[in-house]
């Protein structure tokens, strides 16, 4: 953080342009510095097409919970042909306001103009948690994550259902979740891996090695896989087992 400041202000005495001038801004607002804004909003008016800069000042926004300035960035992205980026804006902060059903809507408008977008899938699953419609969002997870390139939708909905329902949602979750890998409906190094990380958070080691057992290949460059079969190896005494993937992790890190 001391690093992030004394950088910060040095960049005051500098004359800085352009998406420069942008991540200055965002560099700014992770130090607490008056000026962020400054910086991010004149950034994106003086050059409106830079994908930089819009995207700076829509995650500014966001993380500094300015959730109506947010709403409106997005609906002039729309207005300018960005109509999915605006609308996913849109659909985001009013999630973030607690409007799930405006929420919802937008995000609907997103999949009827493209139908696998996965962060309006994504979203939309959230807000039905959030709206405490779960059997409506269950029925949504169990029909989408079971398409190509879906199973990320199993951290979102599970996110949200613990969020709303705690331990005994994150269980109900991951019931669903292990059934469909199962079935062999949900086919991917990706499901296992996350199936086990669950398990091995509840406290079920045996349930989470078994599911990384299911993993055969040896050239994973995933550092969370091997850090993983480190500490659940470790916790079952295997400890060559372990060592040998905490090196993988050391490696890839």
């Amino acid at each position: 953080v001391d690093s992030a400041k004394k950088l910060a202000e040095k960049a005051k005495n500098f004359q800085v342009t352009g998406d420069t001038r942008s991540s200055l801004g965002l560099l700014q607002l992770s130090v607490g510095d008056d000026e962020a804004f400054n910086n991010l909003e004149k950034a994106f008016t003086n050059n409106p097409q830079s994908k930089i800069a819009a995207d700076n000042l829509a995650t500014a926004y966001l993380a500094s919970e300015r959730y109506e300035d947010a709403f409106k960035l997005g609906g002039k992205w729309a207005s300018e042909g960005k109509l999915t980026e605006g609308t996913m804006l849109q659909a985001v902060s009013k999630a973030r306001m607690g409007q799930g059903e405006q929420a919802k809507a937008l995000f609907n408008q997103v999949l009827a103009d493209n139908p696998s977008h996965f962060m309006a899938r994504a979203g939309l699953l959230e807000v039905e948690v959030q709206n405490g419609s779960y059997e409506e969002a269950d029925k949504l997870f169990e029909q989408w994550v079971v398409e190509d390139g879906m199973t990320g939708l199993f951290r979102h909905y599970l996110s949200a259902v613990k969020a709303e329902r705690d331990i005994e949602g994150v269980k109900s979750a991951l019931s669903k979740f292990d059934k469909l890998v199962e079935n062999g409906e949900v086919k991917s190094e990706q499901a296992y891996l996350l199936s086990a990380q669950v398990h091995y958070l509840i406290g079920e080691i045996n349930e989470s090695k078994a599911l990384l057992d299911k993993i055969t290949r040896v050239d994973i460059p995933n550092p969370d896989y091997w850090f993983l079969k480190a500490s659940v190896n470790e916790q079952v005494k295997e400890y060559n087992t372990a060592l040998d993937a905490y090196k993988m992790w050391q490696e890839i890190e």
